[in-house]
């Protein structure tokens, strides 16, 4: 789960990690009071992406014109960063501090690696937007090192990290300090993903994280369902914020063929199966290996009601699942449906005959297929 960046710093606040003071605003009006308290702001767009600055959402207002000006053509807009794509996202809210008077700009991430089972910690001397350029140009430039979770951020860790950096010991004692804290955070919270930058150096040598970008486990979500009131629904496809509120695994795609499968493998294939009968799928729509009743008839309702899927391919494999519950909830839901879409229907594996049978006999007129190429490839010929 993604949160804001001012969600992020209340955060960092908690775990005593230092950040320039802030104000969340929803008006221009409402900058104009962080103005009235801060002078000369730094006005960024709240926005689940990265490339903001790049892209203009990070821009600084010396007066009130400007801050008037910023806010009204930043509030309601999409932004459009080379991480969103041509679509972009909203602008609903807006994060006013003051402009920080920087000396050194520094680079400080926790993040989570499957592959060595344990947390990354990087850190470059060298921080700010260019950071990612940095680390191709400048590999040595980025230090890493891994942390046993078991055993924690041991001494060596920190001295291989701070080692021939040129900071002051006052600085490094701050580093050490703000790299503790961010681990306590990223266990804690069970974090993905604890990213800041940049950690800037100030006048007064004061370190500060000036950015911070935070992801969340979204499995650990029933540990703390305070986090899970963070997050923002506003940028979410409406049928995916649909699924996600019904338990469903959904993603949203740009084809026309609509997808029902149970397994996440299951799906994957599926998908391809489609692309290689020279179809596009609709979505990514896995309704799980022991899905309810409930489960089933709204996750057949979704795709009536996507007016992306002209087609739907139902494909399952009977395990938990009995097909002929599967058979009798889309019939259910085309029943109670507004919506008529041309529906191929695979059935495999627990009472898939029964199933069958029950869809011969209904008053649809269901396609029927063996295979999920011979499925596939009829779900391509109905679109086409």
């Amino acid at each position: 789960m993604y949160i804001h960046e001012y969600q992020a710093k209340g955060l960092l606040n908690l775990f005593n990690i230092p950040t320039l003071k802030f104000f969340v605003a929803h008006t221009s009006l409402e900058c104009l009071k962080a103005f009235d308290y801060f002078g000369p702001i730094v006005i960024k767009a709240q926005v689940l992406t990265g490339g903001r600055g790049k892209a203009g959402g990070i821009r600084i207002a010396n007066t009130e014109e400007e801050v008037l000006e910023i806010s009204s053509s930043l509030l309601g807009s999409t932004l459009t960063t080379h991480q969103t794509g041509d679509k972009g996202v909203k602008v609903f809210k807006l994060l006013c501090e003051p402009i920080a008077k920087i000396k050194q700009e520094l680079y400080l991430s926790f993040v989570f690696d499957r592959k060595s089972e344990s947390v990354i910690v990087i850190f470059s001397s060298v921080g700010g937007v260019e950071i990612e350029e940095l680390a191709k140009k400048e590999p040595s430039s980025v230090r890493k090192a891994n942390i046993d979770p078991s055993v924690g951020f041991t001494s060596a860790k920190l001295f291989s990290l701070l080692n021939g950096v040129t900071l002051t010991q006052n600085i490094k004692n701050q580093l050490i300090d703000i790299f503790q804290k961010g681990l306590n955070l990223f266990f804690s919270k069970n974090l993905t993903l604890l990213e800041m930058n940049p950690l800037a150096i100030l006048e007064g040598d004061i370190v500060v994280a000036l950015d911070c970008k935070m992801n969340i486990d979204d499995n650990a979500l029933f540990r703390h369902p305070d986090l899970a009131l963070l997050e923002d629904y506003n940028n979410y496809d409406p049928i995916e914020l649909k699924a996600k509120r019904k338990g469903l695994s959904y993603v949203a795609l740009d084809g026309n063929i609509g997808c029902m499968v149970n397994g996440a493998g299951l799906a994957m294939a599926t998908m391809d199966a489609i692309q290689l009968a020279g179809g596009k799928p609709a979505n990514f729509l896995d309704v799980g290996g022991g899905v309810s009743d409930e489960g089933l008839d709204a996750a057949i309702n979704l795709l009536l009601e996507d007016p992306r899927a002209r087609v739907i391919f139902i494909n399952i494999f009977g395990g938990i699942v009995r097909c002929d519950l599967v058979a009798s909830s889309v019939i259910k839901a085309y029943k109670q449906s507004a919506f008529r879409k041309p529906t191929v229907i695979r059935l495999l594996g627990t009472n898939y005959e029964i199933g069958h049978e029950v869809l011969k006999s209904s008053e649809f007129e269901f396609k029927i297929a063996e295979t999920l190429e011979e499925g596939a490839g009829m779900a391509v010929d109905l679109v086409r």
